[in-house]
């Protein structure tokens, strides 16, 4: 949460930077992209704009965060088992989601990995996550509660080698061990580098008999930067003299640099630069 862009007025010109984005209109929380204030910069002469390239590859838009809520509801209404679920422990949405389904198909949600547990009860503190009184519960209580009671929050989306999800496929974890009968959710794409690690887990989960949902047959997970079509939306709101792509690999950047170019904006004019 709290993700914001830059507007930064300098003696020769306004810069923008777009930070990390997407342009979601019914985001899980906070408010949606203020689109009118984009475009009253649109109407100044704005010398730069510095703008995310991570999905600058991706045709289209991408998905708002309510899809993903729409098919964990799914996965949990039919599992007949414990449902277990994996994100990233800083994307305070989507553990908003999984609480949100939880409640409403009347599962006990039990957290596990140390980034998890540390962040969750941070979050409600400082009121980014709301969560109901007697849904979370003790390992103690865990053991006594049926299956199909149960949503489980873990850490190990990314196969990391001592994550809590990790430890359950190695059949290493203290509190919980794989039956068939779970389902397991990959709420998360792999990094780039992660992709054997997390290859690795979903394998060793699907031979303890767990049924594992990822994203090449379900669409458990939208990442969180704009599209194509978002770029050149922010692009043509702003409308900058220059252009900067940044945060993202090389071939981003170039492919970020011909959206630009095929939006008018002359090649002259565009920096694809590198740190160094």
């Amino acid at each position: 949460p709290d993700s914001v862009g830059l507007v930064i007025r300098t003696p020769v010109g306004i810069v923008v930077h777009s930070g990390d984005f997407k342009i979601d209109y019914t985001p899980v929380i906070g408010s949606p992209t203020d689109l009118n204030r984009l475009a009253q910069l649109g109407t100044k002469p704005v010398l730069l704009l510095l703008s995310d390239s991570t999905y600058a590859e991706l045709p289209g838009y991408t998905p708002s965060e309510r899809v993903v809520s729409d098919t964990l509801d799914h996965i949990v209404a039919g599992a007949s088992g414990r449902v277990i679920i994996t994100t990233f422990s800083s994307l305070i949405s989507r553990i908003q989601q999984v609480i949100d389904v939880a409640v409403k198909h009347n599962r006990y949600v039990f957290i596990t990995g140390r980034s998890m547990e540390e962040i969750v009860p941070v979050a409600v503190e400082e009121g980014y996550l709301t969560i109901p009184p007697n849904v979370l519960c003790r390992s103690d209580e865990l053991k006594r509660l049926p299956h199909n009671r149960v949503v489980v929050l873990t850490t190990g989306s990314q196969g990391e080698p001592t994550s809590a999800l990790v430890r359950m496929a190695n059949r290493d974890h203290s509190q919980i061990q794989i039956v068939p009968g779970d389902t397991v959710v990959m709420s998360a794409t792999p990094v780039p580098g992660n992709e054997a690690l997390v290859n690795k887990t979903v394998d060793s989960l699907f031979r303890q008999g767990a049924d594992v949902i990822y994203g090449k047959v379900s669409q458990v997970h939208v990442h969180g930067h704009g599209s194509q079509e978002e770029l050149k939306l922010l692009f043509d709101l702003v409308k900058p003299k220059f252009f900067m792509p940044v945060h993202g690999e090389y071939r981003h950047l170039k492919v970020h640099a011909k959206l630009a170019e095929s939006l008018g904006m002359a090649k002259d004019n565009i920096f694809v630069l590198e740190d160094g």
